[in-house]
């Protein structure tokens, strides 16, 4: 039973990794910032759309700036960039976490010396999270560039396999009450497409919990330097992912949780920002992803094809 949910739980990572690896397809890097993106910013506080310059200043007095994207939505990733070109606190050197990059993944002092020349795709070691680097290269390139420290947020592999163990523990589960605990798995249920059976949705709990955990770490304590996280949407939302930890070592840190959303522009402000703003303190609303196949479909495909191999039984 154990290692038909292994089965499952690392299918659905690499087919989920593949699918935002490969939704951009072979084109040309992203950008510069130059190139403007068409956006609305609602701030949840005062319930009302504020301007890109007003965002940045508010920014520059938050402790922890918590940026959840859509993975494969090209222009989310030039949001980033440019937010991440416009959060420089003079000498003070702002500090990145991703979630693309897992503890142990690179050696910090390959981007402490000298690399000029080198690919920075090698030293990141970046094949091995899967992640595309035209999603994400430029906005890596131009922080390092305005002297960012970069961080590594998520979990190495070898923890991710510990957790799906029987015995396994998270600390910082129980940080999270019972209905934010239903409400994970509720997610968790939709983001595998309904392809696991509640009952065996603890593995993907406790790893959850453990991502935001490890980002939390990545992030720091709070001084007078940026620290800016780039993870998926869900791992930024204020009653489940990385807030929930923040809040529990560093009670008095000021947090921004920023949720970009891709979506079509029909329907009034408050609408299209419904089910986010709850969750955020500020929702950029974005042009939707250009996807080329339901991510949902990859997963179906790959679960039908280990049951052919006996690998796991059907849900």
């Amino acid at each position: 039973m154990e290692k038909e949910l292994r089965t499952l739980v690392l299918g659905y990572f690499m087919t989920f990794m593949m699918a935002c690896a490969s939704s951009l397809g072979t084109g040309t890097s992203l950008p510069e910032s130059s190139d403007p993106v068409e956006f609305l910013i609602y701030e949840t506080a005062s319930q009302s759309a504020i301007s890109w310059e007003r965002f940045i200043e508010k920014m520059l007095d938050v402790d922890f700036i918590l940026v959840g994207e859509e993975h494969d939505n090209t222009h989310h990733h030039r949001m980033e960039l440019r937010l991440i070109q416009s959060l420089i606190r003079g000498e003070s050197r702002s500090r990145l976490v991703v979630e693309m990059l897992a503890e142990g993944q690179f050696r910090p002092d390959d981007l402490e010396r000298d690399s000029e020349g080198e690919d920075l795709r090698q030293l990141l070691n970046w094949a091995e999270g899967g992640w595309d680097w035209k999603a994400y290269g430029p906005t890596l390139e131009s922080a390092l560039n305005a002297g960012y420290e970069l961080v590594p947020g998520n979990i190495p592999k070898s923890e991710l396999r510990r957790l799906m163990g029987p015995d396994a523990t998270v600390l910082g589960v129980d940080r999270l009450g019972e209905a934010s605990r239903e409400a994970l798995l509720d997610e968790l249920d939709r983001g595998h497409c309904g392809l696991v059976p509640r009952e065996r949705l603890g593995p993907m709990l406790r790893i959850q919990v453990a991502r935001d955990l490890s980002m939390q770490r990545a992030l720091g304590s709070p001084d007078s330097r940026a620290r800016v996280l780039i993870a998926g949407r869900f791992h930024t939302r204020l009653d489940l992912g990385v807030p929930v930890h923040i809040r529990a070592e560093y009670p008095k840190a000021k947090v921004a949780s920023v949720a970009l959303v891709g979506t079509i522009s029909e329907g009034s402000l408050q609408a299209r920002v419904h089910g986010f703003a709850e969750q955020h303190d500020f929702v950029f609303l974005t042009a939707p992803a250009e996807r080329k196949e339901d991510p949902c479909e990859n997963l179906r495909r790959m679960y039908k094809k280990a049951r052919t191999k006996g690998e796991h039984p059907s849900p």
